[in-house]
């Protein structure tokens, strides 16, 4: 019998500090900074004239944009931190 009432008592305890640590972590600001991180700088997209961007899928570092134009339609894959194209996929008709 004595060893429930320890154990209630052990898990009260631990409940009231967990408590305690949520509220000073909510209180503090503590979870903003979690997981964030600096925006990068705006980035020029390389467009060919009277080209225009169908559609765009971000994918983990990397953000995939589909353009369409008057040549017909490619795949700019960028670098989501930094903006820079780090390849392409030209889609042609066989």
């Amino acid at each position: 019998m004595q060893a429930l009432k320890a154990l209630v008592v052990f898990m009260g305890v631990l409940l009231i500090v967990g408590l305690v640590a949520l509220v000073y972590l909510i209180a503090t600001g503590a979870h903003k900074s979690m997981g964030e991180r600096p925006l990068a700088a705006p980035a020029a997209v390389p467009l060919a004239a009277g080209e225009r961007v169908v559609e765009t899928r971000p994918d983990g570092d990397r953000l995939y944009l589909r353009l369409q134009g008057p040549q017909g339609a490619r795949i700019l894959i960028l670098s989501s931190e930094t903006g820079e194209p780090l390849g392409e996929l030209l889609l042609q008709r066989p």
